[in-house]
Order: structure tokens, then C-alpha cells, then sequence
């Protein structure tokens, strides 16, 4: 289920999913699966209120991630990420240069 709108507003609806044991994971999606670019400040202020809200999800991010769009080091080593988008072409085949280019920048981004 898509779940948007203020912080407080997915909290609250995501909260009867958890009490029921209904899910593990979430993913927040700021391009709403249009895998456009991602205002990676205010997606980091809506994982930190969930991750507050309900520690024991697992957290993933989406939304227009590429080699050359990638959320900050703090938030990348926390997340699970999806990326597909901008690694595909007009006609939904991979893009093998842009996907080598996404792994090698996330592993510096994420290396020591």
C-alpha cells in the first residue's frame, strides 16, 4: 500500500500494520516510483522519524539513485536500497555501464 503525506501521517498509518505483525520492511520511495531525483535531505528527516517510530523495520530508500545520485554516506549505510530507474534504458533494458558505475560509487561511498 502507498502510503504519503506528512510524517505524522505515514506513522499513524503504518502503525496497525506493525501492531498486527504485518510487515517487516518498508521502502520510502521519494520519487513515488516515477525514479525521479530525491530531495535526500527530507528523506533522511522522514527515515529518522520512522526509524524512531519503529526501530525494529527494516528501512529501505528509493527514487531516482544512480551513480551520480546517491543519498549521503550516514543514510546510505543504514538503508537497504532499491534502484532500477536510472539504471535502465527507454526500453527497460539494464544499463551494464550505469549499473557498474552505481555499485562502484555506493562501495567508495560506503568504504572506510
Amino acid at each position: 500500500e502507498e502510503v504519503s503525506g506528512s510524517n505524522l501521517r505515514i506513522r499513524d498509518r503504518l502503525r496497525a500494520y506493525v501492531e498486527l505483525d504485518a510487515i517487516t520492511d518498508i521502502l520510502i520511495d521519494g520519487s513515488g516510483g516515477q525514479g525521479k531525483g530525491v530531495d535526500f535531505a527530507r528523506l533522511a528527516v522522514t527515515y529518522a522519524f520512522l526509524r524512531e517510530a519503529f526501530p525494529s523495520l527494516g528501512i529501505g530508500i528509493a527514487g531516482g539513485l544512480s551513480s551520480t545520485n546517491l543519498p549521503p554516506r550516514d543514510l546510505l549505510a543504514d538503508v537497504s536500497i532499491d534502484a532500477e530507474g536510472r539504471l535502465r534504458d527507454a526500453a527497460d533494458q539494464l544499463l551494464m555501464a550505469e549499473v557498474r558505475a552505481f555499485l562502484s560509487a555506493t562501495g567508495v561511498a560506503l568504504a572506510p
